[in-house]
């Protein structure tokens, strides 16, 4: 390793202290977490200032010389036990290189049980930013069993998504080496295939004594990499084979290549390889091989091998995925035999259970409650849309299991799993724990707080979440569509920001509203960037798929295309969209909210209150704009008064009291408050007949945020104060 730069980064796991450390050395840096999650995060912020921007980590296996797989840290960092010590070393790359994996790191990996003196070296070379501790500490784990493990660091100006690509063959591939290689421990768990054994032993035997392709079909998680898995282990096992087994995303594939003639020569010589080592290629993610023209595709390259049989595959795929491929190349699926598997029965779950109780008791000395497994169960049946068993409830349990080692529980009970979950989802305790009871005031006072002169509004919102708390919604459509019409300004879009944080809660990385501006997609055209086309997925398919717990919020919905109302029913109606593969993306668990100001124009009550023919004339604009069929499958269509003087000046205190949670103030603890003058004065200038308050916030940061920076700039000593602001003389004042 004579291209060895010196370390910049530094990830260790100390046995004193209980706790994760990254360190950066020759800077001042210091991240520590209770988690991996924790430091990786930390770790991330450091390599963006520094362009940094990925870190892969491949496998050496002790038998074989060939690099594996590379996979993100993320993984790689939580598929190692907490208990055991991790020390990452990060060398600089070779910066007169561009293409990068010049940079090398050396792992090793120790044991729980070490001895004192292990302990005292990691914290020595901690210390001494790996000094001549670091030699001690190295020589000393080489004389462990131990697994090399090296880490590419990727530098670059732009940012990078994974990199499947190679220019030798097999350098994608990860071999499934027996025995060593089966490994266990808690994220190996979603391995476990228990009940389908009849599928086990079928793909066993095509993979021993058949020269036949195989396609495992079913629905995601039903555990088809599971039952490949332990099917190539019992044929290594008990068939002795001298067969090797690949596993290689579908990407990595035709490695580097940009043209036909690269593309096939790399196949070509993939395939050759593979020949020379009997080896049989498990393909991940095979439907991502599926782009571009049919006839020019790589499975059309590797077509011509498969008819020759110069090539062996077993892969996975959903029906869903297995309809797009007989549309695309219906002849590639011809070289197949495919085996069709349904989600688990609930009796075999029951077993699988039971079983997965059993071994969290016997090989990680961790309690499962009955009570919260069943939970468990109850709650991904219900929340859990993209999954079905048992994959789902295994890769739950993982992250359970995985949480009670860190924190040293020993027990999992129904507490745990509903702290888990509602990280997971978003969703608020309220809706998880049956002994929280829903109280009708409590509901209220959340939104009078956020919501001014919309009492009728409110009212329907908390029969919705009465309706979802006692668990009566439809669970084959969203969890309620709405439409909210009236004039602009009056609190439509901040009902639905209140309505997201209620169910789903505050996030400010991951907000649980997703705002889509419709007047961005005013002409047929445009639909292909909502809803996607044959080559890629829409902004509205992306956005979901990322976050499924959410308020879709559809803002004016009247200017978008009709062609958008009318590919939009569907949604409405039971709940699901598909991806430009096929795939289902469901909008089970969103709350879709559509607004407009239809109607608004015509009415000469835009300013102040509307009587109740105001009302009716919106609804009957809304009614003759949209189609029947569109606004039959809403839920309800709720109209919005306009705003009295008084709402307005309430809503300016309501966003004149949010100003204390910023942070500029919070830090230097001061508190802001106003007098009745000032208020009304922000209010008549935040409000007017054609935008209602929507000019409010605008009025709030021109003239008072400004007024208070200036003051805080001339007075920089002031903190753990009250600043009191009132307007006088044609003057914002402020006094301490």
């Amino acid at each position: 390793m004579s291209n060895q730069k010196k370390p910049i980064l530094t990830y260790l796991y100390t046995f004193t202290e209980n706790l994760f450390l990254a360190q950066v050395p020759f800077t001042d840096y210091i991240c520590l977490g209770d988690s991996r999650t924790q430091v990786i995060e930390e770790i991330r912020k450091i390599m963006a200032a520094d362009n940094y921007t990925q870190l892969e980590i491949d496998y050496m296996s002790n038998f074989e010389s060939e690099l594996l797989n590379g996979q993100i840290i993320d993984e790689n960092l939580d598929s190692v036990s907490p208990s055991v010590p991790l020390e990452l070393e990060v060398f600089k790359l070779n910066e007169d290189k561009q293409e990068g994996h010049t940079g090398y790191l050396h792992n090793y990996i120790g044991h729980l049980n070490a001895p004192k003196k292990l302990r005292k070296a990691l914290l020595k070379s901690l210390k001494l930013h790996l000094g001549d501790g670091e030699q001690t500490l190295a020589r000393f784990l080489l004389n462990k069993k131990v697994e090399n493990i090296f880490i590419d660091v990727v530098r670059s100006d732009e940012p990078k998504i994974e990199d499947f690509s190679s220019e030798k063959p097999l350098e994608n591939a990860e071999q499934i080496i027996f025995p060593n290689q089966f490994n266990t421990g808690i994220n190996q768990l979603k391995n476990n295939a228990w009940e389908v054994d009849s599928f086990i032993q079928k793909i066993k035997n095509i993979l021993a004594h058949q020269n036949e392709n195989v396609i495992l079909c079913g629905p995601v998680g039903s555990g088809k990499s599971s039952i490949i898995y332990q099917a190539i282990k019992e044929a290594l096992v008990s068939e002795k084979q001298n067969a090797r087994y690949y596993r290689m995303h579908a990407r990595g594939i035709k490695g580097k290549a940009k043209y036909i003639g690269e593309k096939e020569k790399n196949i070509e010589t993939l395939i050759n390889k593979l020949s020379q080592n009997a080896g049989t290629l498990w393909i991940d993610e095979i439907i991502e091989m599926f782009e571009g023209e049919p006839d020019t595709s790589t499975p059309a390259i590797l077509r011509k091998f498969l008819k020759r049989g110069q090539l062996k595959i077993i892969a996975e795929l959903t029906k869903s995925e297995l309809l797009f491929i007989q549309d695309f190349l219906p002849s590639f699926l011809s070289y197949f035999q495919i085996i069709y598997i349904d989600e688990m029965e609930d009796e075999q779950l029951d077993k699988v259970l039971e079983k997965l109780q059993e071994t969290s008791r016997s090989e990680f000395n961790i309690e499962i409650d009955t009570e919260a497994l069943f939970l468990s169960k109850r709650l991904l049946k219900r929340f859990s849309p993209y999954e079905v068993f048992p994959g789902k409830i295994l890769r739950f349990f993982t992250e359970c299991l995985s949480k009670a080692q860190t924190q040293k529980i020993s027990r999992i009970n129904r507490d745990l799993i509903i702290d888990l979950f509602c990280k997971r989802t978003g969703i608020a305790e309220l809706f998880i724990r049956d002994e929280i009871k829903l109280e009708d005031n409590k509901v209220k006072a959340f939104f009078s707080e956020k919501i001014v002169g919309q009492e009728h509004v409110v009212d329907r919102l908390i029969n919705i979440i009465r309706i979802f708390k006692t668990g009566l919604n439809n669970p084959n459509k969203p969890i309620s569509t709405f439409l909210f019409a009236g004039p602009t300004g009056v609190g439509k879009t901040a009902c639905a920001k209140t309505l997201a944080e209620f169910f789903f809660g505050v996030d400010d990385n991951n907000p649980p509203i997703i705002r889509i501006d419709m007047s961005e997609f005013q002409i047929p055209g445009d639909l292909r960037k909502l809803l996607g086309s044959q080559s890629d997925s829409g902004r509205l398919i992306k956005e979901v798929r990322n976050r499924p717990f959410c308020v879709l919020l559809f803002d004016e919905i009247e200017k978008a295309h009709s062609s958008i109302f009318d590919n939009l029913m569907n949604l409405l109606d039971e709940g699901l969209m598909k991806d430009n593969r096929g795939r289902p993306i469901h909008f089970k668990n969103t709350i879709i909210i559509m607004t407009s100001n239809i109607g608004a124009q015509s009415l000469s009550s835009i300013g102040f209150q509307e009587t109740d023919t105001s009302v009716v004339k919106y609804q009957s604009a809304m009614r003759a704009f949209f189609r029947p069929e569109f606004l039959n499958r809403i839920d309800e269509i709720l109209t919005f008064h306009s705003l009295n003087p008084d709402q307005v000046k309430e809503i300016t205190a309501i966003e004149l009291s949010n100003l204390n949670e910023r942070s500029g103030l919070k830090s230097k603890g001061i508190k802001l408050e106003y007098d009745a003058l000032l208020i009304n004065y922000l209010a008549s200038i935040g409000f007017n007949k054609k935008m209602g308050a929507r000019p409010l916030q605008r009025a709030i940061e021109h003239q008072l945020v400004r007024a208070i920076s200036l003051y805080l700039v001339a007075n920089q000593g002031v903190e753990n104060c009250t600043l009191h602001l009132s307007y006088d003389n044609e003057k914002i004042q402020i006094k301490r």
